[in-house]
């Protein structure tokens, strides 16, 4: 006889134990959770594939689960306390048991492992005879936690080298934590504590206790980080320099709370004081070095009696002025007499008078120099015509007529000049002041006490008389002058009374020279 029963419960029922399976099983894959499964009953030793996958296996490697074989590849330094957590559950000591440790990924770096496990089936002797478990890799997490264990210890180290006290103040309850350095820092005992708003306040300077005080007070109103900068009387009376940053923040509860940090910048406010009066000295010494270097440029282009420039300043101007239109050119007459006769402190009286004329008929603009003992230049710098430049030289003449008292006498000098125009030929300056010396020279030759402006004809001349010149001494070297003798008679007796010597030029070229007098154009 066939039993026929129905089997549609039984079958919905083992499809829902396949649905939950399949669901754990993503469930603990999406979650990186590799699942091992020891029934030390049977020996059977499951791990599933994102088990292998953690350790860098693949998904059908198979598992040699043996402790001895497998705490092998555990960190050595890690094996000690592994063992130990092992061997609490597989004793029954723990039903839940969790531990981290290091384990040899299959490329050989070391990968972290969170093991969580649970007894699920025991043996007569109380202990487990199947336990499960999952792994989890947080080697990232303990990357993170190593990174802000490190920032940490930077941290601590920074404020131990720093000498950074931090405080925390609670807003509601008013309660403050301060930290061993800003105990420290304010001369506190540690063990007692933080002080007390008031004994806070009781600290600061007096002159400092209103300000501080007030800038607490509107940064905790404004809501928002502040800084701060007072000073403290410690209880042996010493003063420090205090800086102070605070912040605002809400704990984990909530609660509103203030983190700050304070600093003893003692030495820095000290140090700040001599680098400020270092730098002060610095300056002053800077300003004196410039000072210094001013007057040594000065003193280098100026005469140091009449204050006028010199001939160094004289160059630069004549190599930088594009503005120059005419030279004058002034030589004191009679001003050796003056020195030679009275000594040198009559002539630099001459020369500060000399020059004070000079700057009472030039032009504001005009640049005068004394080049020489008793020569002046005159550097006309707008444009001029020739009879304003005559004007100007006429009129400084005429001033250099009057008698000048010097120790109870009247000294006369007086004053030739020789004027050059550029006018409107371009001409190099330098060759202008060459031109306005030839003009002087026969200002002088002339007879002194007047002007002559410069032209080709007298730079002809002067030219002449000086290879004339020129051509004499050499004669006289090369012996090209030659005796005539001429004989002398009694006008009465008509009888030879002596010889007469006449020298004669045997020039190379033109031969016997007449003895015709030389003129300066010849």
């Amino acid at each position: 006889m066939l039993l026929m029963l129905p089997v549609d419960h039984l079958i919905a029922e083992i499809a829902g134990l396949r649905n939950d399976e399949t669901r754990w099983k993503y469930a603990l894959e999406s979650a990186l959770e590799g699942v091992w499964d020891h029934d030390f009953s049977t020996g059977n030793l499951f791990y599933s594939a994102t088990w292998k996958r953690l350790r860098g296996l693949a998904d059908d490697a198979e598992v040699d689960g043996a402790l001895d074989r497998w705490i092998e590849n555990v960190h050595p330094d890690d094996r000690a306390h592994v063992m130990a957590s092992i061997g609490r559950q597989d004793s029954g000591e723990v039903t839940y048991n969790t531990f981290q440790y290091r384990e040899r990924h299959a490329d050989g770096h070391w990968v972290w492992i969170e093991s969580r496990g649970a007894s699920v089936a025991y043996g007569p002797d109380g202990k487990p005879t199947r336990i499960i478990g999952t792994d989890t890799d947080i080697t990232p997490r303990k990357e993170a936690e190593a990174r802000l264990e490190e920032i940490s210890r930077r941290l601590r180290l920074a404020l131990d080298v720093s000498k950074i006290g931090v405080f925390d103040h609670n807003l509601e309850t008013q309660e403050t934590l301060w930290d061993e350095r800003i105990l420290g820092i304010y001369g506190l005992d540690p063990k007692a504590g933080a002080p007390s708003g008031r004994s806070w306040e009781d600290m600061l300077h007096p002159d400092d206790r209103e300000k501080a005080i007030a800038r607490v007070n509107d940064g905790v109103a404004a809501g928002a980080p502040f800084t701060n900068a007072f000073r403290i009387v410690l209880a042996n009376g010493e003063i420090r320099h205090i800086r102070a940053n605070t912040a605002f923040y809400v704990d984990r509860d909530g609660t509103r709370k203030l983190i700050g940090a304070n600093w003893d910048v003692t030495e820095d406010i000290a140090l700040q004081e001599e680098l400020r009066k270092a730098k002060a000295a610095t300056e002053a010494r800077n300003r004196e070095l410039e000072e210094a270097r001013i007057r040594i440029e000065y003193n280098a282009l100026h005469d140091y009696l009449t204050d006028l420039p010199n001939r160094r300043y004289l160059d630069q101007i004549l190599a930088d002025d594009p503005t120059l239109n005419a030279i004058l050119h002034l030589d004191l007459d009679r001003f050796k007499q003056i020195n030679d006769t009275l000594g040198h402190q009559a002539g630099d009286a001459m020369l500060t008078h000399a020059a004070a004329i000079l700057r009472s008929h030039a032009d504001q603009d005009d640049f005068i120099a004394r080049i020489g003992g008793d020569e002046f230049v005159i550097l006309c710098r707008r444009g001029r015509g020739m009879d304003e430049l005559g004007d100007l030289a006429a009129r400084i003449v005429h001033a250099f007529r009057r008698p000048i008292p010097y120790d109870g006498q009247l000294c006369r000098l007086g004053a030739s000049i020789g004027i050059a125009w550029r006018g409107e030929v371009e001409t190099d300056p330098k060759q202008l002041l060459m031109n306005a010396d030839i003009a002087l020279y026969r200002a002088k030759s002339l007879g002194r006490d007047r002007f002559e402006v410069f032209s080709e004809q007298i730079q002809n001349q002067i030219l002449s008389a000086k290879r004339t010149g020129d051509d004499i001494r050499q004669a006289i070297e090369e012996g090209q002058f030659v005796p005539y003798y001429q004989p002398q008679f009694d006008a009465h007796s008509l009888e030879l009374t002596g010889v007469e010597t006449l020298v004669r030029w045997d020039h190379p070229e033109r031969g016997i020279l007449p003895p015709e007098p030389l003129s300066e154009g010849s």
